[in-house]
């Protein structure tokens, strides 16, 4: 209780009353909070669609070769040829000649055939009757008929060596019509 002047007024507590106007500018912004704890993982979400085709990559290294493959078919029978001229082989005679030393350096025989005939092969054969002879030494450069076919060529190349050796050459020479 209050005293004022000669009157005396008694105050109590009462019911609040209705809100007034909201007239006044507003206020200004207040301090951001603290941030809250992460809420719960949400559940996954569809597939998306499928993307383009990207770029092509670079060439690869080469790879290891493989193993051999097993044998092929036998192909087809060829067309038969052609029925060839007639003819007769006569009077074939075989020629030989040789040629021996010692030491390295070229040896070439020229088998001729006779007259009228012609050659129809021909080869050789190295000989030696020394130990150190090796026949791998000996190296073939030539084994082969003479241009025009009248004779065969044999020619032999070997390093410089101490022994002995010979070069035989032979011919197969005929009368062919």
């Amino acid at each position: 209780m209050a005293l004022m002047g000669s009157t005396v007024l008694m105050v109590a507590d009462g019911i609040d009353g209705a809100p007034g106007d909201v007239g006044g500018p507003q206020g200004p912004r207040g301090v951001q909070g603290p941030q809250g704890a992460p809420g719960p993982t949400g559940a996954q979400g569809p597939l998306g669609p499928v993307g383009g085709e990207g770029p092509r990559g670079n060439v690869g290294p080469q790879g290891i070769v493989g193993p051999q493959g097993g044998e092929g078919q036998r192909g087809p029978e060829g067309v038969q040829g052609q029925i060839g001229r007639t003819g007769r082989v006569a009077g074939w005679v075989r020629i030989t000649d040789s040629h021996s030393g010692v030491g390295g350096g070229a040896r070439t025989l020229d088998l001729i055939c006779p007259e009228g005939t012609k050659v129809l092969s021909g080869g050789y054969s190295i000989t030696s009757e020394s130990f150190q002879y090796l026949p791998e030494q000996i190296i073939p450069v030539e084994n082969l008929p003479l241009v025009g076919g009248h004779g065969w060529r044999v020619s032999t190349s070997r390093p410089p060596v101490t022994y002995a050796y010979t070069v035989n050459g032979f011919a197969i020479c005929a009368e062919v019509e």
